[in-house]
């Protein structure tokens, strides 16, 4: 064992999330060793509690202890079913920046079939000439990465210079060298302003399809009023027409399927591009968009390509997982229904679509073997995005769980790889090292326009009810529209980065991440800056081993072309 690892355990589908090991070497101690009550002495001037999580059965109980874990992020075992603790080890709901408990190791496949996985990563950070640098290093390598964001720069450290610059935290003159000659380069973090009036619609609180993770639990026959829908397009136009591009961005990404009631899909479509040819409020142009469940046949796919720009098609994998994932009303597969619409329009030269796919614990091990099947299935040349599973709606009820946070970097790496072999961009929000970016929400920070079925305006698309980010209403007796300026203000505010956010090197990539998944307790932080730093360093190494020769090494600082990516 190394001096700290990576811990990942699960009890069911809750899981112990981030923990660091302190091993023990071969003490000959077991868990009987010390009384019910007693401390071991290794936590001994511990910050830890000195709560125990023990493996139930007698069979692991007697064996050699390797080490212990201090449990530095939420702890996630409300159901006792397989791992036990003392009480008031931790408490599930607890988020804290000290340890809330320790566990007893015995071996590497130790409590409950808990796995160690060497992702470990140490940062550095510092301030020179106004710009935040960071010096990171991974568990693979004892070579750090010398990266300034806002400077477009990143450097590939030796062994030596990473080791000094993480202990002393202070810059060689080399380095500051190499910052000096990139100062009047800067690099702006992109905030999104509105150039464009966004409008999104949800229209139904209904779907065909009976997913056993949906957010919006959508299976409901509720529906939006005609005149709301009428009102939401005039006001849209009316502002739309005074923005710098005179352009409308209409969504239907709120509430059920969109395609769910076809004649009020339709209805609205054709008014919106019938407002459009007319130059309605002088708005030169329209943009349509949706995010659709494919679960229908070759009439709708070709209104759809006519009338729509751009398309987010839901599907989680082969047949085995979509149908799994997710089922039709009457608990029957979907995959082959969904997979010819995404094949229709994934070769449609009129609309331009992508794949999006939720990645539970039963999938997360397949993304490879995913990536493969859509080559074969429907070619190459999209983007398909993967995002983990988020235990809201009908989640908390199902039977499915979301993978660790390391189960998901380490597989979606793994299927970014294979996309590049076959033609295939994988992507996941929040860990992009293509841009850079202010507030990771457009839709709130500007924010969007997006009505409810009952008339109230929220700025999230999943908020389909506006009870987190609602900020105004449409009466639907008047049709006045009423609008709380505080309210706008206070959800703007929630897509800033949070001041923990303050040393993190991905922060400029991800701005603190999505609100909403922060506002139900879920972190992917350490997603994010594994796959940002997995991203840098395979650039860099890549480069390297392309162009450069050891006599082109400037003093400590081996780089590539410029050094710089």
């Amino acid at each position: 064992m190394r001096d700290r690892l990576v811990l990942l355990g699960e009890s069911r589908k809750n899981e112990l999330m981030i923990m660091y090991i302190e091993p023990l070497g071969p003490c000959g101690l077991t868990d009987e060793s010390f009384g019910e009550e007693e401390k071991p002495p290794w936590l001994a001037g511990s910050p830890a509690t000195g709560g125990l999580v023990r493996s139930r059965g007698s069979g692991q109980l007697r064996k050699p202890l390797i080490g212990v874990v201090t449990v530095w992020r939420r702890v996630a075992i409300p159901d006792p079913g397989r791992l036990r603790c003392r009480e008031n080890a931790y408490d599930r709901k607890w988020i804290s920046p000290v340890p809330v408990a320790t566990i007893l190791v015995y071996d590497h496949s130790s409590v409950c079939g808990v796995r160690i996985l060497m992702i470990k990563i140490d940062a550095r950070k510092g301030t020179y000439s106004a710009h935040d640098w960071h010096l990171i290093r991974g568990p693979d390598t004892n070579e750090g990465i010398f990266y300034v964001p806002t400077l477009s720069m990143a450097l590939l450290l030796s062994e030596d210079l990473t080791t000094g610059v993480l202990s002393t935290g202070s810059l060689t003159e080399t380095l500051e060298g190499r910052i000096n000659r990139k100062l009047d380069q800067p690099v702006q973090a992109a905030t999104r302003r509105p150039e464009a009036f966004h409008l999104a619609i949800g229209l139904t609180h209904n779907c065909t399809l009976n997913c056993v993770y949906c957010h919006a639990e959508a299976d409901r026959d509720i529906r939006i009023d005609d005149r709301i829908i009428s009102a939401s397009i005039d006001h849209a136009f009316e502002r739309a027409g005074s923005t710098p591009k005179k352009t409308l961005s209409v969504s239907f990404a709120v509430g059920g399927e969109p395609t769910m009631n076809w004649g009020t899909f339709t209805a609205t479509v054709d008014r919106i591009r019938q407002l459009e040819s007319e130059a309605s409020q002088g708005v030169d142009r329209v943009f349509l968009s949706m995010t659709t469940n494919c679960y229908y046949g070759a009439r709708r796919r070709e209104y759809i390509a006519e009338n729509f720009d751009t398309l987010t098609l839901s599907i989680d994998g082969y047949a085995e997982i979509q149908d799994r994932h997710r089922p039709n009303r009457r608990f029957g597969g979907s995959y082959a229904v969904v997979a010819d619409t995404c094949d229709f329009f994934l070769h449609d030269p009129r609309v331009e679509a992508g794949l999006r796919g939720t990645v539970s614990k039963l999938s997360v091990g397949h993304l490879t073997d995913i990536v493969d099947h859509y080559r074969t299935r429907f070619g190459t040349g999209y983007t398909v995005a993967f995002e983990p599973l988020i235990m809201i709606g009908r989640a908390v009820r199902g039977d499915l769980s979301p993978p660790t946070n390391q189960e998901f970097a380490i597989e979606l790496r793994k299927a970014r790889e294979r996309g590049v072999e076959c033609g295939i961009r994988i992507v996941t929000s929040a860990a992009n090292i293509d841009r850079l970016v202010g507030r990771y929400c457009g839709a709130m920070a500007i924010p969007s326009f997006t009505v409810c079925t009952d008339g109230t305006i929220t700025a999230c698309h999943r908020d389909q009810d506006g009870k987190d980010y609602g900020y105004g209403k449409i009466d639907p007796a008047s049709l006045e529209i009423v609008v709380d300026d505080s309210r706008v203000m206070a959800n703007v505010a929630q897509t800033d980065p949070r001041p923990e956010c303050d040393g993190c090197f991905a922060r400029l990539h991800c701005a603190g991440d999505c609100p909403d998944i922060r506002r139900v307790g879920y972190s992917r932080c350490d997603t994010n800056q594994f796959l940002i730093y997995k991203q840098l360093l395979e650039q860099l190494t890549s480069a390297r081993q392309a162009t450069v020769s050891a006599a082109e090494y400037d003093g400590h600082v081996p780089y590539v072309a410029e050094g710089e990516c």
